[in-house]
């Protein structure tokens, strides 16, 4: 009897250790990896900052500072210039970036006359935050933007456009066919969080158990679902034309991605732009000239 109340106590022991230790792993993934805070958002911001620091930044002397809660009230922060139009173009960056990052295109909207706003996500920028959900509170933030922005001027006709987490976040709200959604355009969006994820992880030896460890202690204790960060979903709802741009050599987010959500929108109401040798984020700078060109190309199908 005392053996099996021994066996017993160490087998009890034994889990508790064990639970602790995935308690413990789980949340270290998760600091490093959906926090601000953590390793790789520093690195993604790293990145960032190296690239803003080649752009003229002093066009946002010219924008007003809006603000508005979330829908969980934090504090979000957003830009925006009013050029007397009824055009406008919410922008939205990606991962580890800010307003400044999306200068290059806000200038592709501004030479057609659009109103401009250019929001800073949850956790970025001057908005507050901590958690990144990868588009899933993002999204909900982008139409409260929505609503804000139609507040100021009822008749606006709206054009989301994101790159990176911001493509897909507007791939996201696109879905919900806002009367005042008119187009969309992504640039570099993945379809599915957790297959981006798991993605990623592959790339690395023994990573695949902490893959399994990661998905299940953000679902269970931080409720965010990863696998249900689903732009295919959401896009086989839309009612939008979009144009989905991605770089020919994205070692990020694969092309396969952009092609997997392009394909959920008729023929009639898609266009795709893949830019040859282009890494992440780098649709823009490998071919300015043709980029804008696409763009236009789409806005002036739809009179916009």
């Amino acid at each position: 009897m005392r053996i099996s109340l021994v066996i017993f106590l160490a087998i009890l022991i034994l889990m508790l250790v064990i639970f602790s230790l995935y308690l413990v792993l789980g949340q270290i993934l998760f600091q490093s990896i959906l926090t601000n805070k953590g390793k790789i958002f520093k690195r993604f911001k790293n990145k960032s900052i190296e690239r803003i620091k080649e752009i003229d930044i002093s066009i946002f002397n010219s924008y007003q500072k809006l603000e508005i809660d979330g829908w969980d009230k934090i504090k979000l922060v957003g830009f925006y210039k009013d050029n007397k139009s009824d055009k406008l173009a919410i922008l939205v960056h990606g991962f580890g970036s800010n307003h400044f990052e999306m200068k290059q295109y806000s200038s592709i909207f501004e030479k057609r006359g659009y109103d401009i706003l250019i929001i800073d996500n949850r956790g970025h920028g001057e908005s507050e935050g901590y958690i990144l959900s990868m588009g899933e509170n993002e999204r909900e933030d982008l139409l409260l933007w929505v609503n804000r922005m139609l507040e100021i001027k009822p008749n606006s006709k709206i054009v989301l456009f994101g790159v990176s987490m911001g493509g897909t976040i507007v791939m996201l709200a696109a879905g919900e066919n806002y009367k005042n959604i008119v187009l969309a355009i992504e640039d570099s969006g993945y379809d599915n969080a957790d297959k981006l994820y798991k993605f990623l992880f592959a790339k690395k030896r023994f990573c695949k158990p902490l893959y399994k460890i990661f998905y299940n202690y953000t679902k269970k204790t931080k409720l965010i679902d990863l696998a249900k960060i689903d732009t295919i979903s959401k896009l086989q709802k839309c009612r939008i034309p979009i144009l989905f741009i991605h770089g020919e050599n994205d070692r990020l987010v694969p092309l396969e991605m952009m092609y997997n959500m392009s394909l959920q929108i008729p023929e009639q109401r898609r266009q795709t732009f893949v830019v040859s040798d282009a890494d992440h984020l780098e649709t823009y700078k490998k071919n300015p000239k043709a980029y804008e060109k696409a763009i236009d190309k789409f806005l002036s199908n739809y009179q916009m």
